[in-house]
């Protein structure tokens, strides 16, 4: 397939804290000029804590566009020119009140290449221990843990519902089976 493209023109439409929105003028490989909105990010880590015993840990946070709280893996935003371990680390930590001497990169992926640039980078934590907590003042989490196959059947009831948790429950199910 034919990808190569040029970007005729930038339009930065909105800069929150998080993100920022553009409306580009791209001309496309056959030759077409298109308007392209996306949603430029800084990126993010998802962290999925495994216990000796098995037992995962997952957050239950309120999610405003959710209108109530879903589970997920703890996550964050990357902090401009944080490094993804250090930022796993660190959420992992402010999220669920667990330190890890081993964190592990599985794979990185676009969240949602249809409208953003944001890559997630999910992280497997494991030979955890106890840590303070320490959520940002805007979040509401509670920790959860749970088996991993609990996990996997809440995803098929449709009770997680998040994508990136979804991912980080299979591909954990997905290393046990090998």
């Amino acid at each position: 397939m034919k990808t190569d493209f040029e970007t005729v023109s930038e339009n930065s439409v909105y800069k929150g804290s998080i993100f920022e929105v553009f409306s580009d003028s791209v001309r496309l490989p056959n030759g077409n000029v298109a308007e392209r909105q996306y949603v430029k990010h800084s990126g993010s880590v998802a962290i999925l804590p495994v216990a000796r015993d098995d037992t995962i840990y997952l957050i239950e946070q309120f999610r405003y566009p959710a209108r109530g709280a879903i589970y997920e893996v703890p996550a964050g935003t990357l902090d401009p020119g944080e490094d993804r371990d250090a930022c796993a680390a660190r959420e992992l930590t402010e999220e669920t009140g667990l330190r890890a001497h081993h964190i592990e990169k599985l794979i990185t992926f676009y969240l949602c290449p249809g409208y953003s640039d944001e890559q997630i980078s999910l992280y497997r934590a494991t030979e955890l221990e106890e840590a303070e907590m320490n959520p940002d003042e805007n979040e509401i989490i509670e920790p959860r843990a749970m088996a991993l196959e609990e996990a996997v059947r809440m995803v098929k009831e449709g009770r997680i519902v998040d994508a990136k948790t979804i991912a980080a429950v299979f591909y954990e199910k997905m290393l046990r089976n090998g």
